[in-house]
């Protein structure tokens, strides 16, 4: 019976072990899936650096356009001490002049927003990094109790040889009794 008893403790050994293996490969999968979501990550990143690219080139050109518009106020101006009789056109090219500015001005909020946006989008690669380490070391960790697991399998098949043994030792005293 300590045989049989023995032999079991062996099997659920094995099975223990089975078991660990297939929890050292989910951790392998879950540590190939944060390395996807790091890479994914960083390309959320790169698409932020390119925005952020593009929103500073509008917003060098709204400067340019409220440029644009300074000069043609300035020119409005010499143009009406230059001329009365031009001081109707020099008046419509300064409302043309403000309304280039309002432009501009609006093409800067747009490329604020853009930055915003991208910064946002920044923070959520590197959130999305941090989640994908956490997973790593979730998975390491469950690497560590797969292979405690299988120690403590490989203890107990000593445990089940040591009461395979501890049972012939006891069957052959009984034989020499029995003599």
């Amino acid at each position: 019976a300590m045989m049989v008893a023995g032999v079991a403790m062996m099997v659920a050994g094995v099975a223990m072990i089975v078991a660990s293996v297939a929890m050292m490969v989910a951790g392998v999968a879950m540590m190939v899936a944060g390395v996807a979501m790091m890479v994914a990550g960083v390309a959320m990143m790169v698409a932020g650096v390119a925005m952020m690219v593009a929103g500073v080139a509008m917003m060098v050109a709204g400067v340019a356009t409220m440029v644009a518009g300074v000069a043609t106020i300035v020119a409005c101006v010499a143009m009406m001490v230059a001329s009365i009789a031009m001081m109707v056109a020099g008046v419509a090219m300064m409302v043309a002049g403000v309304a280039m500015m309002v432009a501009g001005v609006a093409m800067m909020v747009a490329g604020v927003a853009t930055i915003v946006a991208c910064v946002a989008m920044m923070v959520a690669s590197v959130a999305m990094m941090v989640a994908g380490v956490a997973m790593m070391v979730a998975s390491v960790a469950m690497m560590v109790a797969g292979v405690a697991m299988i120690v403590a399998c490989v203890a107990m098949m000593v445990a089940g040889v040591a009461t395979m043994v501890a049972g012939v030792a006891r069957d052959s005293r009984l034989c020499v009794l029995r003599r």
